[in-house]
């Protein structure tokens, strides 16, 4: 849940960590270490990468806001 959380604050809103820190009430240092686990977990090298196979999974809805 919390991954799709990240996910979905960097599709509609920004890619910059603090923004999504802020967005999602946690620090950056958490946001970044979260995000780099995500990114592990599905193989990819940078969150727009994330987030496109996200939707392309269905873990995400197509499109944003």
């Amino acid at each position: 849940v919390r991954a799709k959380q990240y996910l979905e604050s960097c599709r509609n809103y920004s890619f910059f960590t603090v923004d999504v820190a802020d967005i999602l009430e946690m620090s950056p240092f958490t946001v970044k270490n979260h995000i780099q686990k995500i990114l592990r977990k599905m193989r990819v090298e940078n969150r727009s990468h994330a987030v496109a196979r996200a939707i392309s999974l269905g873990i995400l809805p197509a499109g944003g806001l």
